[in-house]
């Protein structure tokens, strides 16, 4: 019986282990991917890490491949402490579950890839108890009528799409993920891509891709510049060339993305020998908007961001999305219009009244005096060097810290630190840890 079971399991890992061809001009001077050569299967997996909710990728990065697990930003500690919350704090239980498995809203397109990466469930609908709402509502947090009274989430059918770009197209992929049509134009700029000036040292090789390697690819692609080269040569992490944050462009206050719509008030702690926040305390409109970040799909933060979210790669290949021309190498416009800002506005995660604490690597969880306390406990700082600050979050503080989260693992001080008030504010410590004192 077991030989039989393992027969068939071996039977099924067969029927199931798909490939993608690709083309590979390498540098063997340099050990470096000049750039690939690839048609639909491949460019459509590159173009389906758009579609990814933050959520997901935070999950993604910490699975076993090739690459060694990872933390991206500040979002990897946002999301584990987001699966611990407890279930009554949120308004439904499917208010968590899909922020620990959030929707990729181009599911459609992504479900029958080659190598889909994305391993969240099929997409499914609210079932609301008011047959006025129309009895289902798809991908949406809250009914037509604002009920509560949504009590589970049933699989949706959705026709499939046949991905983001046409069959017959074939697309060049340098080495930061750039990714151009292979026509009559490329060609003309083929010296700029090859990088090198003797031809002698190019070898072009032909590779089958799997799901492994789309995986390191996901990961790679969000702290490397030269993701390709990692994934297909060196088979490890490149972290040389990476930016430190103190060289990034985290002032957004050119970007008129509509993220935040009513300012949000958080009073923030932060040590006095560095200026760094320790952790903010804010209501259930402070916690909303940081838990919300996990359901934004990664091209939809390019889209808040204008393309600039400094991580190179990611920026890279949302610009050059932009740039394919729809109905010649881009089937339509549905995967630009999908991603626009304005799909992606303020949710409603949490019970009120509420107060939570958020540190500033983005560690969410309930906020009060004896949880402040001990925090500041474990980590041994007098309180002579604590200050209580106040930020007003508005649209242009939420956008700076959307991007932090992507960039930093102290999301709050890079992102609010710019913006924190200095009138009115405690000088020594904050009065929620003043009568503790006596």
């Amino acid at each position: 019986m077991d030989t039989l079971v393992s027969k068939l399991n071996s039977l099924v890992g067969l029927l199931t282990k798909k490939e993608v061809s690709i083309r590979i001009l390498v540098d063997v001077v340099r050990n470096k991917v000049l750039f690939v050569q690839a048609g639909k299967d491949f460019v459509d997996v590159l173009l389906s890490f758009l579609t990814l909710p933050l959520g997901t990728i935070a999950r993604l990065v910490r699975q076993e491949s090739n690459i060694n697990n990872l933390s991206i930003g500040s979002i990897s500690l946002l999301y584990e402490s987001v699966s611990i919350l407890e279930k009554d704090r949120f308004i439904s239980d499917l208010d968590k579950e899909l922020l620990v498995h959030p929707i990729n809203s181009m599911f459609q397109y992504c479900r029958y890839l080659k190598l889909n990466v994305d391993d969240t469930e099929k997409v499914r609908w609210f079932r609301c108890t008011n047959l006025d709402c129309g009895g289902k509502i798809s991908r949406r947090r809250n009914c037509k009528c604002i009920s509560k009274k949504r009590y589970k989430l049933c699989e949706g059918v959705l026709p499939p799409d046949k991905g983001f770009v046409p069959e017959t197209a074939t697309f060049i992929i340098s080495d930061d993920l750039s990714v151009k049509p292979d026509d009559s134009q490329s060609t003309v700029s083929l010296p700029k891509y090859l990088g090198c000036e003797d031809v002698d040292t190019i070898k072009i090789v032909t590779i089958n891709v799997t799901h492994k390697k789309i995986l390191d690819l996901v990961k790679c692609s969000l702290l490397s510049t030269t993701p390709l080269t990692d994934v297909f040569l060196s088979n490890k992490l490149n972290l040389q060339n990476a930016k430190p944050i103190s060289s990034m462009d985290l002032d957004v206050s050119k970007f008129t993305a509509k993220l935040v719509r009513k300012t949000i008030q958080v009073k923030a702690m932060v040590r006095k020998s560095n200026n760094k926040i320790l952790y903010a305390l804010g209501e259930e409109d402070f916690a909303d908007l940081v838990l919300s970040f996990l359901t934004f799909p990664l091209g939809a933060v390019e889209n808040m961001l204008n393309g600039n979210s400094d991580i190179d790669g990611i920026d890279n290949l949302y610009k050059s999305m932009l740039d394919l021309v729809p109905g010649r190498y881009l089937r339509s416009n549905d995967l630009v219009q999908k991603l626009d800002q304005s799909n992606f506005g303020r949710k409603i995660f949490t019970k009120s009244p509420s107060t939570y604490m958020v540190t500033d690597d983005l560690v969410v969880s309930p906020g009060s005096s004896t949880s402040a306390i001990s925090f500041l406990t474990e980590l041994q700082i007098p309180f002579s060097d604590l200050e209580e600050k106040v930020i007003s979050i508005g649209n242009k503080q939420g956008l700076n810290l959307l991007k932090a989260s992507l960039i930093s693992s102290s999301a709050l001080t890079d992102g609010l630190g710019p913006f924190i008030e200095t009138k009115n504010t405690e000088k020594i410590i904050s009065k929620l840890i003043t009568p503790f004192m006596i």
